[in-house]
Formats: structure tokens, sequence, C-alpha cells
């Protein structure tokens, strides 16, 4: 059994190891006054992450064949607040989060399963 400084080590130890930094932008949903809904305000964040092709679960690899597209794995900090339909920017590439493959009480990083979009 790991003890929470044993856990908050590794944490530690895994945002080290990301080299690129990724800028979050979430676009909430809000009312539109006529009972239906717009996009609102984006919000964003900024974290370190780490961009690959590896490690996609099977489920994601069979959703990425039925796109007919590549997959991205991006590993971000453990407390990133980052969920599905999130766009990623890394560098020149833009990626919309499809699901996190990570979770659990050892979680040391949120892996985020995205789809590069244009």
């Amino acid at each position: 059994m790991l003890t929470a400084e044993e856990l908050a080590a590794m944490k530690l130890m895994q945002e080290s190891a990301l080299p690129d930094t990724c800028m979050r932008t979430r676009t909430p949903l809000v009312s539109d006054g006529m009972g239906g809904q717009k996009e609102g305000m984006p919000t964003t964040a900024s974290y370190a992450c780490r961009l690959s092709n590896r490690g996609i679960p099977s489920q994601y690899e069979a959703m990425g064949a039925a796109l007919g597209q590549q997959l991205w794995m991006v590993t971000l900090p453990c407390d990133a607040d980052v969920i599905a339909e999130d766009v990623l920017t890394i560098g020149a590439q833009t990626m919309r989060v499809l699901g996190i493959a990570s979770g659990g009480e050892w979680q040391t990083a949120t892996r985020a399963v995205c789809v590069e979009v244009s």
C-alpha cells in the first residue's frame, strides 16, 4: 500500500517528465434565453503535457478506426481540469478530447485521449 507521501512523490516525478505545454480551452453551453443553449465565454488553462500516439486503450482505438483518424494520448498533471470536448492546443496542433483514460486512487497523471482537429 502506498502512503500519501509516496503517492505525492510519484505525482511530482510524473509531472517533471512532461516536456511540453498545452492550452486547454473549454467553451461552456449557456442558456440563450429562449429555452435553448448557445456557446458561452471560453475559459483557458495552461498545463505541462506530453503528446504520444501510444498507450491508447482498445475501446478508443476502435473509435479512431471508425472515425478514420489517428488518436493521440496527451498526458497531463494529475490535477489537470480536462474533460471530454475540451480543446487542447500543443504547439501548432489542436486536439479535441474524446475522453479520459485514467483514474483511481493511485492516479499519478491525467491521460486524455484526443483527436486532431483543423
